[in-house]
């Protein structure tokens, strides 16, 4: 087989591979290795390797990866070149999360989106819980922006979840990694001669102290290796993903009303170094096994668990589960309770919840079937689309000449989804100018079918639109809160400048569209996200 040769690496300075025995790996061997991946176009090991894999010792053949997703983010980076991020997470560590996710968002920014796709899927390789949850974040991150990455990361993480026989949200708690602090928030660092001690704090800041006398610094002393050095600044990158990851993941668990079994609540919520202090930051509820809320508490910072009068709380260990209480399942009295005791406890909640904004269904209305709020309503495509997107809606149907049938919000739990149909907008519009939106409605999970060229919006008298008193009050509130969020926000006005300057970069796009089209490649030169 012909070497390979790219002009951006130079595979005799490579550091070396270190075998399961210890040996060190050939230059020729070396030549091998990265000569039949590079012929291999998915981000996978080429069958040819698998067995060295297996001995290979993947701890202290780190640099070796390190060194070629280096190379790589300092060459040209061409697609044809993506074995060299293969190689990365075959052989690499966390090192090349830290490398990697700055550049995930550049290459989404600047429109190469498969270098995005080709970095999280490299990352998936990687061993251990942390790559997970970083799949977990970006593909919560690029749900809706950048759609083909946030499948790229959420395909990946659901086949992780597949391979261990588990539901992504299982995985999700699983993956949440401890960092190796212990269960008290302490990560010891030894190095020749010296060593330090690292405290997580509940706002998941690192504070120092000396391990043998207690005495505290000011950071990690100077005198820690390079090695020591860069482990802590990779550990502070993956912190800093890790709270945003958890922070977006527990708002969508406190609208879906996700429930944990009371020791799987104790096993995140009280022993783990970081959720625990996410558990300081919440109130949480009882609830019996018809989902009847018993009592509400929240967990102290010195790890009791009580009310908001501070009468402590035992959890029932049988017939019972833990979920984050929403303000609709108050009453104002014990509302006020809750706000009395964090304005007086100085506790900033790490997510909207007891001073959420709530919308209540007007008891009257409970057989409508329709949310008239957004009938009529006309608002740009690119602010709607960036205001629904970010709300956690969906486009819908793409129908004739490219017409984009509606938005829709799914609320998993309870079996609920929520539609928003619209007009006058089609993939590839000008997003200063104006759509039209249609009124809301409420359907049963699952129950409209979308895709291209898919006509199943249901009428209003269809069964499958369910009335106001068949919907849940959060469903409800976060639905309408979202609405108005969107079409009541003050838009700002655009200088003409801008306006002038928007419309000539949109009026580029569709001539490279309508290139695209002449040569018949839709499918190859448009991102997921603006395909049919």
């Amino acid at each position: 087989m012909k070497p390979l040769k790219v002009s951006w690496l130079d595979l005799a300075k490579l550091p070396a591979l270190i075998a399961s025995d210890q040996s060190t790996l050939s230059e020729a061997a070396i030549h091998l290795l990265v000569t039949k991946q590079s012929k291999h176009k998915e981000i996978a090991a080429v069958p040819d390797i698998l067995p060295l894999l297996a001995h290979i010792e993947r701890e202290k053949s780190a640099p070796f990866a390190t060194a070629i997703v280096e190379a790589f983010l300092n060459s040209p980076q061409a697609a044809t070149d993506r074995w060299a991020l293969t190689l990365g997470g075959l052989f690499g560590d966390n090192q090349i999360i830290t490398l990697l996710l700055p550049r995930i968002n550049d290459w989404c920014e600047n429109s190469r989106h498969k270098l995005a796709e080709y970095a999280a899927q490299a990352i998936a390789l990687l061993p251990g819980n942390e790559p997970l949850m970083v799949l977990d974040t970006l593909a919560n991150r690029y749900r809706s922006k950048f759609k083909n990455v946030g499948k790229a990361c959420a395909d990946a993480f659901h086949a992780a979840a597949t391979a261990r026989g588990i539901s992504t949200d299982e995985l999700g708690d699983l993956v949440v990694p401890d960092f190796g602090f212990d269960s008290e928030g302490i990560r010891r660092f030894d190095w020749d001669g010296g060593g330090a001690s690292a405290e997580l704090g509940a706002d998941f800041k690192l504070t120092w102290f000396d391990p043998t006398t207690d005495k505290t610094w000011k950071g990690l002393p100077a005198s820690a290796p390079d090695s020591i050095k860069t482990e802590v600044k990779t550990l502070t990158k993956l912190l800093r993903e890790a709270v945003k990851g958890q922070t977006a993941r527990l708002d969508m668990t406190l609208v879906r009303q996700r429930r944990w079994s009371v020791s799987r609540w104790k096993e995140l919520f009280e022993n783990h170094p970081l959720l625990r202090s996410f558990a300081s930051g919440l109130v949480w509820g009882i609830y019996d096994q018809h989902g009847v809320l018993l009592r509400t508490f929240r967990r102290y910072a010195n790890g009791i668990l009580a009310d908001a009068s501070g009468s402590v709380e035992e959890l029932p260990e049988t017939d019972t589960a833990i979920g984050m209480i929403h303000p609709l399942e108050l009453t104002a009295e014990s509302l006020d309770s809750w706000r009395s005791h964090l304005a007086r406890m100085k506790v900033k909640q790490p997510i909207p919840q007891i001073e959420r904004g709530v919308e209540i269904m007007d008891p009257l209305h409970g057989n409508r079937r329709s949310i008239s709020l957004t009938h009529g309503k006309k608002i740009s495509a690119g602010t709607f689309r960036s205001r629904a997107e970010k709300r956690g809606w969906t486009r819908g149907s793409v129908i004739d000449a490219g017409g984009i049938s509606s938005y829709y919000k799914l609320y998993p739990g309870a079996g609920i989804e929520v539609v928003l149909p619209t007009d006058n907008f089609w993939i590839g519009i000008d997003p200063m100018d104006e759509i039209e939106l249609d009124s809301a409605y409420f359907a049963t999970a699952g129950s409209v079918e979308r895709g291209s060229y898919i006509y199943d919006e249901p009428a209003p008298d269809d069964p499958r639109v369910l009335r106001f008193d068949q919907i849940t009050a959060v469903v409800f509130s976060e639905t309408l809160s979202d609405l108005k969020a969107i079409i009541f926000t003050k838009e700002w006005p655009l200088s003409s400048a801008f306006v002038t300057m928007a419309r000539a970069a949109h009026a580029a796009y569709c001539r490279r569209l309508r290139s695209c089209l002449l040569i018949s490649c839709w499918s190859k030169c448009l991102p997921s996200s603006n395909r049919c």
